[in-house]
């Protein structure tokens, strides 16, 4: 059966979800955010904030030496925040809009096979000793 959170395209927990308008944008450009909770006592954790986060992946060679193999090489892929910008969210409220600008000196979404650059939006509820819940929505920046 199709909820309504289905239907809206909200990418969710079982307490939150968020969606975005439009699904790529220009450097400088604006995202329009929607984030609903329907489960407002669902959400306990110390904080609920909502972010524009670019993610960056690449690869590097690391080196290792063992007295019983000698040196090797391999192919690690690392990951570095390259841009997040977060607003605080109110769990009282069912749904809550607000709107993020992506920054002119931010990289642009690019998927390489050793460097990449991938932009979300991300409703989180932090919570203590234990995983933080998210829901997210990939965004696709231009250049």
């Amino acid at each position: 059966m199709t909820g309504l959170a289905d239907l809206l395209g909200l990418r969710r927990t079982n307490a939150f979800g968020v969606s975005i308008s439009p699904g790529q944008v220009e450097r400088t450009g604006m995202v329009a955010v929607t984030v609903a909770v329907w489960q407002q006592a669902a959400i306990v954790g110390e904080g609920f904030d909502l972010g524009l986060v670019c993610t960056e992946a690449y690869d590097f060679t690391s080196h290792s030496y063992s007295s019983s193999y000698g040196s090797s090489s391999r192919r690690v892929t690392a990951h570095a925040t390259a841009y997040e910008q977060w607003q605080p969210l109110d769990r009282t409220q069912p749904t809550q809009s607000c709107w993020f600008q992506v920054a002119d000196w931010a990289p642009f979404s690019y998927r390489g096979s050793a460097l990449s650059y991938t932009w979300e939006i991300i409703a989180r509820e932090h919570r203590s000793g234990d995983f933080d819940r998210v829901a997210e929505q990939p965004l696709w920046v231009l250049p």
